[in-house]
Parts: C-alpha cells; sequence; structure tokens
C-alpha cells in the first residue's frame, strides 16, 4: 500500500465493512487508479458471500 492509499486515508475499510484480512487480500493485487470502484466491487462480492453463508 502507498501513502495515498484511500482505505487508509478515507476510511473506505470502514465504510465497506472489511477485515484487516479481507484488505490484506485485495491490497496483494497492486495499486490502481480505480482502487476505490474494485474495492467497492469486492466489497459488494464479499457481503453478498457473507449474506449467502448465514
Amino acid at each position: 500500500m502507498t501513502g495515498s492509499c484511500p482505505i487508509l486515508f478515507e476510511n473506505k475499510q470502514e465504510e465497506y465493512g472489511l477485515t484487516d484480512k479481507e484488505v490484506e487480500k485485495f491490497c496483494q493485487e497492486g495499486c490502481s487508479v480505480d482502487c476505490d470502484i474494485l474495492l467497492k466491487q469486492y466489497a459488494e462480492k464479499l457481503n453478498k458471500r457473507k449474506g449467502a453463508n448465514r
């Protein structure tokens, strides 16, 4: 992660309800100018899976 990572500086992790492990896995893919869009899609996918497992 870089110093301008939106997860760190815009509280996206909390906004999308992601755990530290989920963020770590996502960030292993590398940085992108579209990180926020990709992160939101990632969070939506995870939340659908979590909802299906209840």
